[in-house]
């Protein structure tokens, strides 16, 4: 009970720390979208998330992914703990979860020297939701916790932790959710007037032969044409039930300082915390670093899919010419393929990339 006992102190704090002015919020907000040098600790807790976006759960009419970043910055000795506040109401928690596996932080070669040497990422907090109800709409935040008050929980008991976590039911209605809000609503909105609660719809039970409603898009990029079809989404979204990406999510050229312009561009909107978005693979967002050779880093650190197992990554013996990828490439299961059942249809998401030879995993 002294992990309760903490975690409810931790959240009670939360509410009772001086607000931060707009001046100041706004400056963190520029400084950490520029060059993730911004400072976004208060106290013992992570005040600052960000680039909040959802995907289905294995079964999408009773699980959510959640998925946010955190800065480094919040962390002290070791990465904070990412945890999720949901609810049938605005203002009210019915119960918490925390993120199942450590948060994911990485670093990348910048491709111009002239940028500094690496770039690091914030940290990326993906936590899933089970037991909900289908087609009904729940509401949530995102917060960090700091690691000490789970580290001394021994990996059998965490089931257990986070069962009492949720027999909580803390009221919401309280200055926590008041001081969450505003959080939200200054860091994405400027100060407009937004309950800072987004939330989210589940999927109809499988079977049900209700009508969804799916977009299909690629090649999005961070660039002029992108905003506006960013903002023609969100002015249109009424009424989708998911995204699929299908590939060259963000056009960075290896530059991750674009991937994070990228999610600030989803971050200005609603739909990404609101609408699942779900991802497939094109050649552009292989993105073999200039010096270690690695692939698909920031598709498997910044997104969580409905996995069958973890990703599979080989580290490449030379670079890869993205105008002719040669096929296959070393990289299987995690976000590289997956499938869901949605409604009355089975969706079934496949990598480019990926060996599908018979046997190569699966006998069927």
């Amino acid at each position: 009970m002294t992990m309760f006992h903490n975690l409810f102190t931790f959240l009670f704090t939360l509410s009772l720390q001086t607000q931060i002015t707009n001046a100041s919020f706004h400056h963190h907000k520029r400084r950490l979208a520029k060059n993730n040098n911004g400072d976004p600790k208060h106290g013992n807790y992570c005040t600052l998330t960000r680039h909040w976006h959802l995907s289905v759960g294995d079964d999408p009419s009773t699980s959510m992914i959640v998925s946010f970043s955190s800065h480094p910055k919040c962390a002290k000795s070791s990465a904070p703990v990412g945890a999720v506040l949901i609810g049938k109401e605005p203002n009210k928690a019915d119960f918490v979860i925390l993120e199942q596996n450590d948060a994911r932080m990485y670093n990348a070669t910048y491709p111009n020297k002239k940028k500094g040497s690496l770039y690091t990422s914030d940290y990326y907090h993906h936590v899933t939701v089970d037991g909900l109800d289908p087609n009904t709409r729940y509401y949530y935040r995102c917060v960090t916790v700091p690691s000490v008050l789970v580290d001394n929980i021994a990996n059998e008991e965490m089931e257990d932790a986070e069962r009492g976590l949720r027999q909580q039911h803390w009221d919401m209605t309280s200055t926590i959710a008041a001081d969450l809000a505003e959080r939200r609503r200054r860091y994405l909105k400027g100060g407009e007037d937004n309950d800072g609660a987004p939330s989210f719809v589940t999927a109809p039970a499988p079977g049900n032969d209700s009508r969804v409603k799916f977009v299909i898009m690629g090649d999005l990029g961070e660039r002029t044409h992108s905003y506006e079809t960013v903002a023609y989404l969100d002015a249109h979204r009424e009424g989708i039930n998911a995204i699929l990406l299908v590939g060259d999510i963000a056009y960075t050229q290896n530059d991750h300082d674009i991937w994070d312009k990228w999610f600030d561009m989803l971050d200005a909107t609603s739909f990404a915390s609101e609408i699942p978005l779900q991802i497939a693979t094109g050649n552009h967002d292989i993105e073999q670093d200039v010096e270690t050779l690695d692939i698909f880093v920031a598709f498997e650190n910044r997104f969580l899919m409905p996995q069958v197992q973890p990703a599979i990554i080989e580290t490449m013996k030379g670079p890869i010419d993205k105008s002719l990828v040669d096929y296959p490439l070393p990289y299987d299961f995690g976000n590289a393929y997956y499938a869901f059942t949605y409604g009355p249809a089975r969706h079934i998401v496949l990598s480019s990339y990926s060996n599908m030879d018979p046997g190569k995993f699966f006998n069927n």
